[in-house]
């Protein structure tokens, strides 16, 4: 048999799309938080943690391929939580699934209103509009917005390379030497949060026909892609931004690209900033929404739709600046149990059900699981 080369997997086609898939996945609003958070470590901790958590959560992902690979067509998350976990995994995995994306949805409501705030002005009837457009385009029906997801992640890319080019010019290297590893745990919640994918591993399981090398290197790759893409935007955001307007922003909770222009001098930049935020946060907020919607309601209702925006609109109103704490109690309950430990025990569950639990699968799925309930205390320490 012909063995298939790792350059040969990138020019398949279909590959290439799922890899981008996943990249897009996790690629999103997630990104404005982590300076926040890894400002006070500095660019090399932060970047060390940055790779240690893709590590991690490429582990956890190829756990929950292989979990799908064994159940083929139906291997939906619910459907393999309920094959490999204990009577009550099934409603755990759903509560931890509504959970996850519902605080998502309010970090992303909150971090679009504020959007609307800088450009606008700060009122309640500005800050309703993100709410009312997120509505309006998910009411359209799972095609047309899975289309204008598509869309809209063009213009990101282009002002997001538009950022960079006009940036560089203001960043001073010396800032990236800055910091320390003594506290770097701490911006782990929010990293993991900003490597959510694995709600698409069965569908691209599907689309890949369940083939393990290809869908090992779609998994690889388009985990990766946000890990690079990651790196360099704290190289950008730190090189150029003082700790103490980062640490004004942690403290508001709004995003870092609302205070760009006060940094920089430069408006043009910080406008550039803020387009690409907003569809950063849009294309985030219309994919996290249309998952929930339809886990819900299989005929996605309009009634089901408005509730949906509803209750993390209320939320995120009633506790403006909430957007850095929401990212980070999603990374470190919601990503940390439902992409973390789920994963981990089904794979564990699946591979004894087989008779191929080893030692040192034994080893290996015990000490991720270990890493995961020690994300879910630094976010109980970081709520303390």
């Amino acid at each position: 048999m012909k063995r298939t080369s790792a350059l040969e997997r990138l020019i398949n086609l279909r590959v290439l799309k799922a890899a981008l898939m996943i990249a897009g996945t996790a690629i999103g609003a997630g990104m404005l938080g982590i300076p926040l958070v890894t400002s006070n470590i500095g660019f090399t901790a932060g970047t060390l943690v940055t790779f240690l958590v893709w590590a991690y959560m490429f582990v956890t992902g190829i756990f929950l391929m292989e979990v799908s690979i064994s159940m083929k067509e139906k291997g939906g998350f619910l459907s393999m939580a309920g094959k490999y976990l204990p009577s009550y995994g099934k409603e755990v995995t759903a509560a931890l699934f509504l959970f996850l994306y519902g605080i998502l949805l309010v970090a992303y409501i909150s971090a679009g209103a504020e959007i609307f705030c800088m450009n606008l002005s700060d009122n309640l009837y500005v800050r309703l509009l993100f709410p009312i457009i997120l509505f309006g385009i998910l009411s359209l029906g799972s095609n047309k917005v899975i289309t204008i997801i598509s869309l809209l992640t063009i213009p990101m890319w282009i002002y997001f390379l538009m950022f960079y080019v006009f940036g560089a010019e203001f960043i001073r290297p010396e800032r990236l030497l800055e910091g320390g590893y003594s506290k770097a745990y701490l911006a782990i919640p929010v990293l993991f949060g900003a490597f959510g994918y694995h709600n698409v591993i069965p569908s691209i399981s599907k689309y890949l026909e369940y083939n393990r090398k290809n869908l090992s290197f779609a998994i690889f790759l388009g985990s990766l892609i946000p890990c690079i893409v990651y790196m360099l935007w704290q190289a950008l955001i730190l090189g150029i931004v003082d700790t103490e307007t980062i640490s004004y922003a942690r403290e508001k909770g709004v995003p870092i690209v609302t205070l760009l222009g006060t940094v920089t001098g430069s408006g043009l930049f910080q406008n550039i900033g803020a387009m690409f935020a907003f569809f950063a946060i849009m294309t985030s907020a219309l994919g996290v929404g249309i998952s929930v919607i339809h886990f819900i309601d299989k005929k996605a209702k309009n009634q089901t739709t408005f509730f949906v925006i509803l209750f993390p609109a209320m939320i995120a109103f009633v506790n403006p600046g909430i957007f850095l704490r929401a990212l980070s109690f999603a990374g470190g309950f919601g990503e940390s149990l439902l992409n973390g430990i789920i994963p981990i025990w089904m794979y564990a569950a699946y591979k004894s059900s087989t008779g191929k639990m080893s030692k040192k699968v034994s080893f290996c799925t015990f000490f991720l699981f270990l890493i995961a309930l020690f994300v879910v205390t630094i976010e109980v320490y970081n709520l303390l």
